[in-house]
């Protein structure tokens, strides 16, 4: 992932962490202007819930495309986890080196 989308990817992380549940999230954002491209990266980053119970109660309810979703998700979320613990070792690296000094 290049730095700018993993700049992207923080941001919108922060906006996910500050946002805790996707009810308030809605009501900041005017679902009805976006694009299904729009809804379907928000679907992505926050993890659509509603996706998540299909497929435990009724996986074959769920379209390629909602397939497709989690999918992203699951690797969004995976490389949020790559990225935290990238900068985590960075400012731990920072830490010890300004020790050092």
């Amino acid at each position: 992932m290049s730095s700018c989308i993993e700049k992207h990817v923080v941001i919108l992380h922060q906006h996910k962490l500050h946002h805790s549940n996707a009810k308030q999230f809605h009501s900041d954002v005017d679902m009805n202007r976006m694009t299904n491209r729009d809804k379907d990266i928000i679907a992505v980053v926050w993890n659509d819930l509603v996706l998540r119970k299909k497929l435990e109660t009724d996986p074959y309810s769920l379209s390629k495309s909602d397939l497709k979703l989690l999918e992203l998700n699951d690797e969004f979320n995976q490389r949020l986890v790559e990225i935290n613990d990238e900068i985590q070792v960075s400012i731990r690296r920072e830490a010890l080196k300004a020790y050092l000094q």
